[in-house]
């Protein structure tokens, strides 16, 4: 009776032990603070430094944000609604104006360093706002003289003044027309008059329009009709000023490859002049430097000039001549701590091989230009989408940039960070800070992927080998010294259910073949800004439950993440090729994802290899390329889960340039290069019952396998076109697989 009595007294202990408690029912893990891509299209929605300490953009997410220069943390985000779109932001000393919704509806102020909302106001209802390409165009805010008022263009024909401190509307004016023929653009403000500066449809060109009101009333004082040539007012026309507003803006456009100017003043008595240039222009391009009269032009032969507009109007000096021969080329401008201006271009080295920076001073004749070499890893993040850029008051500049794959980095001189960077620390280079992942926001599939045992990890080519008896009773007694740390740690866990959790850290096995990366494998409570840009050489393995997993996550740019879902840190990175649009240009997205290997799948046929470990998950990725001439191909990505390696089978060469591997599968460094499968635009896919296999739909009912592709419905089979894996188990199921499919598609219909 006693032993029955103590059996069931173990029995209880070992059932509470497993039990879970209520504390821990809904904990977070970890989480990842984003705040979404960037949206570099329009100046007033790309990343800017606001203050020294603070970079404000908005993003593709719809969230207007702060980050922190020092650690790109977020300093403060505000989340706008999925209706109310951000038109663009307006910063202005220590605060931000944003317009949003339909026609720039909506007005708020917040504060530049804490993010706090200051002001809300509806301008006019949403389903009155016009709807126009780019949506900032006919949107625009002006600061009065004291910083205490807002003249807000909004709809592109209505002006609006706002107090400063409530948001109360003071006047309203709204153009005759409603923008039925004119579209004002940007409104300038001074001390007692306002101009609004707009264009004139015309029949084969744009006029320019410019109202002046009465900065207290709103009264329309003058409207003057300019004749102008211009086609594009994005690019064609600018507004110059002084930052102190001591004297009278310029308007400046080109007409058919001269620039024209105009003094504004309050009864437009002004005529146009002719601005006296040394070479045609194209266009303008606004670096943010037009309180100081810069601007740069693009000429005919692809080179630039930034110009220096005079207070008059009358000439147009060149201060700096940018070359053509760059590839990948970048502007943007900026002020040093002392107000003067400055220009930076970035642009791809092919004697450096990495990118270049050139930082001319705009306010000096003599020693303008210094160069810097830029550590970005353009195999991994894709090529530069924007930059912006500020002078501090000693040391190198701080560069910040946006890329293709989502990523947002920070580069500048060493001293902004601890002095362990592993980038570059000379004179002219720039060293890298941080990295926000920011195409985690945009993930479109995601899928778990299980970890294979410590004892698989551990096995080495070593414990292949045939091993004597002598040597096999040496080793059990070496490892024997260990068993009563282990009896005392299954008692324990037997009692106390004190398991390994899902947030554990990585732990080394000992006899691991793998080294450790010690900086990869320990835990950080702050996620936000970890960068692991190459596979991980930490050894992965699974917790006693299983917990612990690979989280796999297919971004909209086009990036695959490897997270450890213990602790969110990134395990490895790629990049999907574009295979033979790769010149192109285009994009990837991903549709569906199967495991087709688990790390505990034995494949008959594969032996272990000495001195390489086997162990692997392979996943295959079903996704859609977009070239950039608007063609589709259904793509095929087979990779390793654990380590992100490459291991689908590649195609075989043939004379026929379309199935050349050459062609289909060009070599991009540190891209995941796919198969394209199919010709067309992805419909549907599914795995088959021997979990190995993956078949494909295409718009045109045709269905590609893993080693061959079958047309239903014409009777007509088309074999080895695409070469994916073959293997026996799949050759030994084929019939089978067969006869089940046309049911899989009439059940998907």
């Amino acid at each position: 009776m006693r032993l029955l009595a103590w059996f069931w007294l173990l029995c209880a202990l070992s059932i509470s032990s497993l039990a879970l408690h209520e504390s821990d029912v809904g904990v977070i893990d970890w989480r990842k603070e984003l705040v979404g891509v960037p949206v570099t299209l329009s100046p007033v929605t790309a990343p800017t430094f606001v203050l020294k300490d603070v970079v404000v953009t908005a993003t593709g997410s719809n969230v207007l944000a702060g980050l922190n220069v020092r650690d790109g943390s977020v300093a403060w985000r505000y989340i706008f609604e999925a209706d109310d779109p951000i038109i663009g932001f307006y910063p202005n000393r220590r605060v931000v104006v944003t317009l949003s919704g339909p026609g720039g509806s909506t007005l708020r102020k917040f504060d530049t360093a804490t993010g706090a909302l200051l002001i809300e106001r509806s301008l006019h209802a949403p389903q009155d706002g016009l709807l126009v390409h780019p949506p900032s165009l006919g949107k625009s805010i002006a600061f009065s003289s004291d910083s205490q008022g807002l003249y807000v263009l909004s709809n592109g024909h209505t002006v609006s003044f706002l107090e400063g401190n409530t948001g109360s509307t003071l006047w309203t004016w709204y153009s005759p027309d409603q923008g039925s023929k004119t579209m004002f653009l940007k409104v300038v403000a001074r001390k007692d008059v306002v101009y609004v500066v707009g264009a004139t449809k015309g029949v084969a060109s744009l006029s320019l329009n410019v109202v002046v009101l009465s900065a207290s009333t709103g009264q329309l004082l003058h409207d003057r009709e300019i004749p102008s040539g211009i086609t594009n007012t994005l690019t064609d026309v600018f507004t110059f000023y002084d930052a102190h507003k001591t004297t009278e803006p310029v308007l400046v456009w080109v007409e058919n490859t001269s620039l024209k100017s105009l003094v504004l003043d309050s009864t437009l008595s002004n005529k146009p002049h002719d601005v006296k240039t040394a070479e045609k222009l194209m266009y303008l391009l606004d670096l943010g430097l037009t309180n100081h009269g810069q601007v740069l032009a693009q000429l005919p032969d692809g080179s630039s000039r930034l110009l220096q507009v005079s207070q008059d109007g009358t000439t147009a000096s060149s201060l700096y001549e940018f070359d053509s021969k760059r590839l990948g080329v970048l502007f943007n401008g900026g002020v040093d701590d002392q107000g003067r201006p400055y220009v930076a271009r970035t642009h791809w080295s092919q004697d450096l091989n990495t990118i270049v920076l050139d930082v001319v001073n705009a306010s000096s004749t003599t020693d303008q230009t210094q160069t810097y070499t830029v550590p970005f890893d353009t195999n991994n993040e894709g090529i530069l989408d924007h930059i912006a850029f500020t002078l501090p008051s000693s040391g190198a500049p701080h560069l910040l940039t946006t890329a293709s794959s989502g990523a947002v980095q920070l580069f500048g001189s060493p001293s902004l960070t601890t002095s362990d960077s592993k980038s570059p620390s000379t004179p002219d280079a720039l060293n890298h800070h941080w990295t926000r992942h920011e195409a985690l926001a945009t993930t479109t599939l995601a899928t778990f992927v299980e970890l294979p045992e410590p004892l698989v990890i551990s096995t080495t080519a070593d414990f292949t080998k045939s091993e004597g008896f002598t040597g096999r009773l040496l080793r059990h007694a070496v490892e024997a010294r260990d068993l009563p740390r282990y009896i005392v740690n299954f008692v324990r866990r037997f009692v106390t259910g004190d398991y390994a959790s899902a947030t554990s850290a990585a732990v080394v096995i000992p006899g691991s073949s793998i080294p450790l990366d010690a900086e990869a494998a320990t835990t950080n409570t702050n996620t936000n800004t970890t960068m692991t840009t190459t596979p991980q050489t930490t050894p992965l393995f699974r917790d006693p439950f299983s917990f612990r997993q690979i989280l796999l996550t297919f971004t909209a740019p086009g990036k695959i993440y490897a997270l450890d879902s213990s602790n969110g840190e990134i395990v490895w990175t790629r990049t999907l090729g574009l295979g033979s649009a790769f010149w192109m240009g285009g994009s990837v997205s991903a549709r569906k994802v199967w495991v087709v290997r688990g790390v505990n799948d034995v494949v008959v046929g594969e032996g272990v290899e000495e001195g390489k470990d086997k162990v692997r998950a392979e996943v295959v990725l079903v996704a859609e390329r977009r070239a950039s001439n608007g063609q589709a191909t259904t793509m095929i990505y087979h990779f390793n889960a654990l380590t992100g390696e490459d291991v689908s089978v590649p195609l075989s060469s043939s004379d026929n340039s379309e199935n050349n591997e050459e062609t289909r599968r060009p070599a991009a460094p540190g891209f995941l290069e796919g198969i394209e499968l199919v010709e067309g635009p992805y419909t549907e896919s599914f795995l088959l019952p021997d979990g190995r296999s993956v078949v494909v739909l295409d718009e045109f009912m045709q269905v590609g396998f893993l080693g061959f592709c079958i047309l239903f419905w014409e009777v007509e089979l088309r074999w080895d076109e695409f070469v994916l894996h073959i293997s026996s188990t799949f050759i030994s199921s084929l019939h089978s697989h067969i006869s089940s499919i046309p049911n899989l598609l009439l059940d998907s219909e």
